[in-house]
This record gives structure tokens, C-alpha cells and sequence, in this order.
């Protein structure tokens, strides 16, 4: 038998163990697949159905929030970014999704509402995942886009006024990117099925003639502008019904011929089950219909620290998973191929692919990239990239050519490559779970066959996320042109000691030539050989040269023995290390090195996922030595002019053109958590921050809360934020306005998140709060009596005056100016340590100016570094320690969404110890407590507490314990449990 595969290492208090030895367990028998060359043929047949179409991003939920500003600010960063998603003959993403928007919450935040009245013509370029669908058709012209909806606009009454909603917004996005919409649901997102309005729904758009709904006969944007957006709109294709867990409407849809016709594409969220009936296998397998996962779950936590857990590993010991277990890349790519064999799902798209949002906000830490810091361009791609590449690189994926229309071009599509088929019969899992796929510890099977219509090349990936090796024998038909040929083994692990984190991420590691040759029988079945397959093969290189099997330096299998005649069925065997997940691919792929046997992709399968440094992301610190973290006047009159990518060329648009124009643009560095908040032109400043919503164009959320908006870097500490604030006329009750200082999110309701927050009404009432709970309170009148003992002006109520608020954070207390009067100062001994700025509103129209965030004098200003509990070894070099445990620690993935990357490590012994060296002045340790824990804390080798105890913290994020004061420079600190009370360690951040 072949071992192609190395064994990945587990951890124990995040140290490497050699695994055992599971070839020849007990109940630990081959896996068998056979790729007959009937099965091939009848799945090239279906067009649709077993077509694997691939991946996308899921635009929505404000997490694409802060992508524009990575064009703007780095755009070398950014279009790597496409690139990587889009680019090369085999992209690893094919299809951008975007969530129609109302400006309300839909969990992690608000998308725009592309329209917010009737008339409005769609402002889609204050939609990101618009640009996004642009910007990704210079490397993939063909890229899929689809869109729905999750709340709709307050103007939206019927289906009438949903169908101009969302016929308007794809038309004004063909004309101003030259992207057609592919593909639609036209009900509510994660809703029960309306059948009846999807098949209205197609039935308009394939036959309709108005074109653009104007505003009045004269609209000179009205109807088709050509007979290709015309045909062009009319093949959009119609799904149903994007339903969360597994869908109802199957048999449905089946039973009734107006619904079957009207729809392409079956779709539903986060299952791999079908129905009861098995309705959604009868669509794909009879009916030749599309099944998505049309929001998918990407990785949990980062798979660079992953390797360093403590789990169980399924078999009662706690030696930890690999780059494996719950919420890893590995359970991800079981999905896929649960999803498949369960259910015929051949597309997946990831809510989110891209989180570009600022961090710790609800379904925090849930994406393939991480896109936090506009102003450093720093990016992170996980694992879960690569688990797609497994599937994406070695196969043609996507739509087959109809002979209809071109989605680009709008003339018949002849000559595109034809896309790979997934082959039921050739795949297979017995992985437990639905959401999470999680059950698969024991070495349950799992593989998923990809095969070219012509038989000419196949792939077959296979997951093993367990701590048992596991073997698959692999039997090719001989009738199929693939037969025969070398497998290249592709195989995505965690990194050994010494190596950087991705060392190890969709690399070649064997080529391998059928072990053993066996004749077929009737109907391509593979009759059994006599040869032993449970002895290890260990070929030496002959003395001619010849092909030879053994391994390399990294333990990795080279190559097999040559196979028979082209009547003789190939197999292959192939020992899949744990935590690991492989490629077995019949494409020419790597290259041997004919001394070493170091093999080397051929250029078109290199990997090219860029690697995030250790310590790169820098803080946002403007002008250090003028004691400005961030300022930003929104009127951007220096800004550079940002390329787009529109009609299948680069232009470069003005700044604010880019980002929306004067009906609304995109602030820089912002994520809005509930509203609306733009930059728009203003007679007096030019161009100022306005918050878009009233009460009237206040729609329904997902979680409901008024209008927030978030600024800067999570690891802001001391600092003063001051802002200039405007009301504009209000016809009732009387708007607020906020400012808010230290928010590191970690709670779903975003109106109260922040550490400290200044409310006042444009009357004069005001209220000075701390997780939106009251410390200080106050009125007009005191607000003149300050400003007359400070000799400043005093605050101007009402709409159309400008007044300028401050809020100093400072160590545990927090100050309020008002035009420069001392307005309140509130202290507490456990106020929140760091966190970004925040701006809100009521439901009212106002404005904003002069943002200004500064140091304050003899505080440090900032985190250098928050680094996760389980950051144990570099990024650069995993033998080199960052933070270094002792004791009796575990150091858990799968936490919940407002738990610092969904990791923690716990202490339950006292003599439990975490150190770390570091450059700055001071530490804090984050984690939830009660405060009962007491630690011992050494500096230097010095003791500096003894039994300290650490502050009860209520919520994620929040400092448990701080050391501050310390001389500048490189220290040592130690922390060591003092008593039996439990300890939980979230994050530790560096002070400057």
C-alpha cells in the first residue's frame, strides 16, 4: 500500500506527538471508489443538475463595508485580493452574491437600500458587492452575480414594487458597470418558499417589455436602453427560495409544472440534508435543476493558531485536531461533500468570504479572509482558501454554455471549456451532523469525485478530520481516456515546527502510479486482486532509472509502479494522514525533481494564498508626532482618484464619484452597524457626514437599534474624540446625537456597545453612559451654567447650529467637553480599556464634521498588539514562541461569536501560568470572570503582585486584569494562577 500522505502533528499544551500508527486497525478498513465510465457518461448529460459550479462571496450583512476603502487607500492589496478570488484558468471563486439592502441591520449591520424611495434612480455605487461583482470581471469576465433580498425599503408595498426595485438596481448596474445580474431570488432571505410570486416573478422577467421604470413619460432613463440589456435581462435565471436549514418546498415544485418551470435553481442555507422525500437529489439527478448552498459557513477562528488547540480528538483525549475540528477548513470542505451526496449541492457561497468590516461584531471571526485594516492594507487568508482550492484548482468548474446568450456579450457562447461533472456513484459520506458537519472523529469516509464530461481527467478530494490515518483505494475504469494516468497528490496540513503557518496549504506531496493493475468485469465493476494491500510498499530507485516509490525528505510518498494495459482497470491506494485533507488529480500538476523527488506545481496550479506576517498589523496613527490617531474633515478635496473597473476596462473615477456621488457616498474607515451615514455636499463645509434615515425611511431589521456607526482600530486606548454636530430641522420630538468612545463590539444589539458614550437631544438633554447605562445626567441649563464658568459658547440648541463635543478617555475615567466647556466626568475602576469611536443618532437627519481622535498626554494611546489566546507560535516560524503556557491549560476552538476569534484557553489548578515578551509599557488580559481569580504576576523575573485579583467583566473583550506604568522598552511578564478559582484567558493586549 502507498502512504502518499504525511501525518500532520497534534498538540498537547501546544507541543507536536507523533501519531499512531491506524493503517492496519481494526475496523479500520480501505475506503473503496470506482469511477466507472458509465456513471461519467450519464452525469455529462446533465447540464445543470451534476455540473459542479463552485464558489462566490456573499456581499450583505455590512461586510463588505470597508472594501472601498482598501481600493482607495491600497489598491495593490485590494486587486491581489480579486485576483486570488477570481483570477487564473481554474479560479478558486466564480459567483459574487448580493444582499439587497434597506439600511437596517440585517445582523452584522446594514446594507444600503439602492433605493430609499420610489423614484430614487438605484445609487448602486454606494453598493460594495456591486463593485465587487465589477472589479472581479477584469481577471473572470464570466463571473456569476446573483442578488436577493432581505428587507425591503419602507416605499416597498407589494410585489409590484419589489419587481421595480430590484428590475431598476440590475439595470442601473448593467449600465453604469456593464454587469448583468445572472441569477435571482425574488422572495425574502431565509423565509418560507412563496412559489406562487417566484413563478410571477420569471414569468415577468422573461417576457418583459418595459424595461427601466421611469419617474413620469419623460425619464429618459426608461425602458431598454438596447436589445442586448433586454435579452440579456430576460435569461436571468430565477431562484427559490434560499430557505435557512433544509428546504420545504421541494416536492412542491416537483408536483407543480409552473413551478418547476419557473425555477433554475434550488437553493437553501447551512444543511447538507434533503428532504424526506429526497426531493432535492429527484431535481439535480431528474429534472437537471441547480441545488445551492446559497450561504454557507466558512472557518470559525484562524486556522494559522488552530494547530495549537487542545481539543478532544474524537477519541477521548484531549491531544488536539490539527488544522481539524469544529469550525476548521476540514468540517468546511466536509460540508461540500456531505452537501453533495446528501443533497446534489454543487455551489457554495460564504456569508462571509470576505470579512471587511471592523472585527467582534456579531458572527465575528466566521470568514476565508480578513480584511479589517483599510489604512495598512493588511489581509488574512485561512485555510479555508485552500480547502477550496482543493476542489476549484484541479477541475473546470461553473455554468456549461447554453446556446442562448453570452452573459457578456449577449451573442452565442462556442468554445468554452466544458465543465466538470460531480459524480454521485464516485463519492461518498458517512460524516455525522448537518450544521456543523461535524461528526466525522472516527475516520468517517469522505470524498467527492469531479470528472471532465469526456473522461479525460478527474479529481477526487478526500477529508480526514480525525487522528486516525485513513486509506482510500481508488479503481479507475479502464474504458475512461483518464485511466492509467498519474495521480498527483495535492494535500492541505498543518504546518511542522520551524515553518511558517501555511507551509503546508495545497502542496504536492506524490505522484502516484497505479499500485496494482485488476481486469474488469461486466459493467465496469472491479474484480478483486489477490495482491496484499496491507503491506507498505517501500520502492527504492532501480537501477535504470525507472519509475520508483518511496519518500522524500518530508516523508511524503513520490511515486507508485506503472500500471497495465489499457484493458486493465488502475488502482490506486492512497493513506490520508489525520487532520488532513487531500487532492488526488489525474492534470498534469507538479513536477518531480528526478534526484530529490521534490515536486514542483507546473505554474498554473501554483499556490499563491499570500501569507500574513507575524505582527503586521499596523495601528491607525496618523501624524504621531502632532498626537493625532485619525481626522477626517469628509470632504476628501486631497483623496486620489480610485480605479474602477467598468465595461471591461480600468477608469479612474473621483474619490467620491467612486464611493456614491453627493446622493450619498461612503465615508472613509466606517462600518455602520444600524442607518445610514454618508458624505453629502453642505453650503457652508463643503461636505460633511449625514446620517441618511428618518423615521419615514426607517424599514424593518434584523435586529432592531438606531443608527450607529463605527470609526477607527479596536485597540485605540487613551484618546480624546471630538466632532462637530448639526440638527437639521425636525418636525416633532427632538433628534440626539452620539459620540462613543472604546467599542470592541461583542454584543448584537449595537446601540450599547460602547465603553463610554455621550447622548444629547438638540433641547439639551444629555446623558453620559457606559454600555448604554446612565452614569450622569443633565439639561440645557447646565450646559450654560459650564460654558459661562469656562468662558466659552455656550450650546446652541435646536436645528442648523453647530456644536462641537468631546469625550476624553483616560485610564478608568472618562470626561465630556461641550465647545470646549467641562461638561461631566464619571470614573470607574473597571471601565472598558480600549475600543473605537462611535457616532449615532436618532432616526433624524444629522451632521457631522471636524472628526478629530487624539492622544492624550502621558497615557499610551494604543494596543501595538491583541493578540488571541491561542497565538502561541509565530506566523513566521511555528518553533517560535509568542505566548508561552505552563501548567494545566486547554486552549479550546468552536467558542461563541463574541468570544475573542471564538477561542480560549482555561486554567482550573492554581500554578497555571501564561508568559509573553513584549515591547511597551504594559499588558491587559481580556476574558470573561467573575472575579474571583487571583494571579501572581512577575515582571522581569521580579514579582510585582502576589494574588492579585482580577476584575469581574461582564461581556467579551472586556480587561480582566491590567500591569501599566512600565518603563519603555522589551519586558517579561509572567501571570501565574494563585488560587482554585477558574481562570479563562480571551486575548492580551500589548500597551505602546
Amino acid at each position: 500500500m502507498t502512504n502518499a500522505t504525511t501525518t500532520s502533528a497534534r498538540h498537547s499544551q501546544g507541543r507536536p506527538q507523533e501519531p499512531q500508527d491506524d493503517l492496519n486497525r481494526p475496523g479500520n478498513p480501505p475506503v473503496e471508489i470506482n469511477l466507472r465510465a458509465a456513471d461519467v457518461a450519464a452525469a455529462a448529460k446533465n447540464r445543470n443538475g451534476l455540473t459542479y459550479k463552485g464558489f462566490g462571496v456573499l456581499s450583505g450583512n455590512a461586510t463588505s463595508a470597508l472594501l472601498m476603502d482598501y481600493k482607495a487607500e491600497h489598491p495593490d492589496a485590494y486587486w491581489t485580493l480579486v485576483r486570488t478570488l477570481y483570477g487564473g484558468p481554474r479560479p478558486m471563486m466564480n459567483t459574487v452574491k448580493i444582499e439587497m439592502g434597506n439600511d437596517r441591520n440585517n445582523s452584522t449591520g446594514p446594507n444600503v437600500a439602492t433605493m430609499r424611495d420610489r423614484n430614487e434612480y438605484p445609487q448602486v455605487r454606494r453598493e460594495p458587492g456591486f463593485q465587487l461583482a465589477a472589479d472581479a470581471r477584469r481577471y473572470q469576465p464570466g463571473v456569476h452575480v446573483s442578488i436577493l433580498r432581505w428587507h425591503a425599503p419602507t416605499w416597498v408595498h407589494d410585489n409590484d414594487d419589489v419587481y421595480r426595485w430590484y428590475k431598476n438596481t440590475i439595470l442601473a448596474a448593467y449600465r453604469e458597470y456593464g454587469v448583468m445580474v445572472d441569477s435571482v431570488n425574488p422572495d425574502v432571505n431565509e423565509r418560507t418558499a412563496d412559489l406562487d410570486w417566484v413563478s410571477e416573478f420569471a414569468e415577468r422577467v422573461h417576457t418583459d417589455t418595459d424595461g427601466f421604470l421611469g419617474d413620469g413619460p419623460d425619464d429618459p432613463n426608461a425602458g431598454f436602453r438596447s436589445d442586448t440589456e433586454r435579452d440579456l435581462f430576460r435569461a436571468i435565471k430565477v431562484i427559490t427560495s434560499d430557505e435557512e436549514t433544509t428546504g420545504t418546498f421541494g416536492g412542491d415544485v416537483i408536483a407543480n409544472p409552473r413551478y418547476l418551470k419557473a425555477m433554475d435553481v434550488a437553493s437553501y442555507h447551512y444543511s447538507v440534508e434533503d428532504d424526506a422525500d429526497g426531493n432535492f437529489k429527484r431535481l439535480a439527478d431528474e429534472y437537471d435543476k441547480e441545488i445551492w448552498n446559497s450561504e454557507a459557513q466558512a472557518v470559525f477562528s484562524n486556522s494559522a493558531d488552530r494547530p495549537n488547540n487542545t481539543m478532544d480528538d474524537g477519541l477521548g483525549e484531549r491531544t488536539g485536531t490539527g488544522i481539524g475540528g469544529i469550525g476548521g477548513p476540514l468540517e468546511m470542505a466536509n460540508t461540500l461533500i456531505k452537501g453533495f451526496v446528501e443533497s446534489r449541492r454543487t455551489a457554495a457561497f460564504y456569508q462571509p468570504a470576505i470579512g471587511s468590516c471592523y472585527e467582534h461584531m456579531e458572527y465575528a471571526s466566521k470568514e476565508l479572509i480578513s480584511a479589517r485594516d483599510p489604512w495598512s492594507g493588511w489581509m488574512y487568508y485561512d485555510a479555508g482558501c485552500a480547502a477550496l482550492e482543493h476542489f476549484a484548482r484541479f477541475a473546470d468548474l461553473g455554468w456549461e454554455p447554453t446556446d442562448s446568450v453570452s452573459r457578456e456579450t449577449g451573442v452565442a457562447e462556442h468554445g468554452a471549456r466544458p465543465v466538470w461533472r460531480a459524480i454521485p456513484q464516485a463519492s461518498g459520506s458517512k460524516v455525522g451532523g448537518n450544521n456543523p458537519v461535524s461528526g466525522a472523529r472516527h475516520g468517517e469516509p469522505s470524498y467527492l469525485t469531479l470528472a471532465a464530461p469526456d473522461g479525460s481527467d478527474a479529481s477526487v478530494i478526500i477529508v480526514n478530520d480525525s487522528s486516525l490515518t485513513k486509506t482510500y483505494r481508488l479503481a479507475v475504469d479502464p474504458a475512461l481516456p483518464a485511466a492509467g494516468k498519474p495521480l498527483t497528490i495535492w494535500q492541505t496540513r498543518a504546518a511542522d515546527p520551524g515553518q511558517p503557518y501555511d507551509a503546508n496549504w495545497r502542496k504536492p506531496v506524490a505522484i502516484l502510479r497505479p499500485q496494482s493493475v485488476i481486469s474488469s468485469g461486466a459493467a465496469g465493476e472491479v474484480e478483486k486482486s489477490s495482491e496484499d494491500f496491507s503491506a507498505p510498499l517501500r520502492f527504492g530507485r532501480n537501477d535504470n532509472g525507472g519509475a520508483r516509490s518511496g519518500r522524500n525528505d518530508n516523508g511524503d510518498m513520490l511515486s507508485g509502479r506503472d500500471g497495465g494495459g489499457k484493458n486493465d482497470a488502475a488502482v490506486y491506494e492512497i493513506a490520508v494522514a489525520p487532520w488532513s485533507m487531500i487532492t488526488a488529480t489525474t492534470l498534469d500538476s507538479a513536477s518531480p525533481d528526478p534526484e530529490t523527488g521534490t515536486l514542483t506545481p507546473k505554474p498554473e496550479f501554483a499556490y499563491d494564498l499570500p501569507h500574513t506576517a507575524e505582527n503586521s498589523r499596523a495601528v491607525l496613527d496618523v501624524d504621531p508626532a502632532a498626537g493625532v490617531l485619525y481626522a477626517d474633515d469628509f470632504a476628501y478635496t486631497d483623496a486620489q482618484p480610485v480605479e474602477v473597473y467598468k465595461h471591461d476596462r480600468l477608469v479612474n473615477e473621483d474619490y467620491l464619484t467612486s464611493r456614491g456621488g453627493d446622493r450619498g457616498a461612503t465615508p472613509r474607515y466606517t462600518t455602520d452597524t444600524n442607518g445610514a451615514f454618508e458624505i453629502v455636499p453642505d453650503d457652508e463645509r463643503g461636505h460633511v457626514l449625514r446620517q441618511q434615515i428618518d423615521w419615514t425611511h426607517a424599514g424593518n431589521a434584523w435586529i432592531e437599534g438606531d443608527p450607529r456607526t463605527a470609526i477607527g482600530d479596536m485597540r485605540w486606548t487613551n484618546y480624546r474624540v471630538t466632532v462637530d454636530v448639526r440638527f437639521e430641522d425636525y418636525p416633532g420630538r427632538a433628534p440626539y446625537a452620539l459620540v462613543g468612545a472604546r467599542e470592541m463590539g461583542g454584543n448584537k444589539f449595537t446601540t450599547d456597545i460602547c465603553g463610554v458614550d455621550f447622548k444629547i437631544r438638540a433641547d439639551g438633554v444629555w446623558l453620559l453612559r457606559n454600555f448604554g447605562n446612565e452614569v450622569r445626567r443633565g439639561h440645557l441649563e447646565d450646559l450654560k451654567k459650564r460654558a459661562a464658568e469656562a468662558g466659552t459658547r455656550p450650546f446652541a440648541p435646536g436645528a442648523n447650529q453647530w456644536n462641537t463635543i468631546a469625550l476624553e478617555v483616560a485610564g478608568t475615567t472618562a470626561t465630556v467637553f461641550v465647545n470646549g466647556a467641562k461638561v461631566a466626568t464619571w470614573s470607574d475602576p473597571v471601565l472598558q480599556s480600549a475600543g473605537r469611536v462611535n457616532l449615532g443618532t436618532s432616526f433624524d437627519h444629522v451632521r457631522f464634521s471636524n472628526l478629530r481622535v487624539e492622544r492624550v498626554a502621558g497615557a499610551s494611546p494604543y494596543y501595538t498588539q491583541l493578540i488571541d489566546d491561542m497565538h502561541m507560535t509565530s506566523w513566521d516560524d511555528s518553533s517560535r514562541q509568542i505566548l508561552r503556557y505552563e501548567g494545566p491549560w486547554t486552549h479550546d476552538n468552536g467558542q461563541g461569536m463574541f468570544t475573542y476569534m471564538r477561542t480560549i484557553s482555561r486554567a482550573e489548578m492554581p500554578g497555571a501560568s501564561v508568559s509573553l515578551d513584549f515591547d511597551g509599557t504594559g499588558v491587559d488580559l481580556f476574558g470573561p470572570s467573575d472575579g474571583r481569580a487571583r494571579l501572581d504576576v512577575f515582571v522581569d523575573g521580579h514579582m510585582l503582585h502576589d494574588a492579585e485579583p482580577t476584575f469581574a467583566t461582564n461581556g467579551s473583550l472586556r480587561c480582566q486584569f491590567r500591569v501599566e506604568g512600565l518603563k519603555p522598552g522589551r519586558h517579561t511578564v509572567t501571570f501565574r494562577t494563585a488560587d482554585t478559582a477558574d481562570f479563562a484567558l480571551d486575548a492580551i493586549g500589548v500597551l505602546a
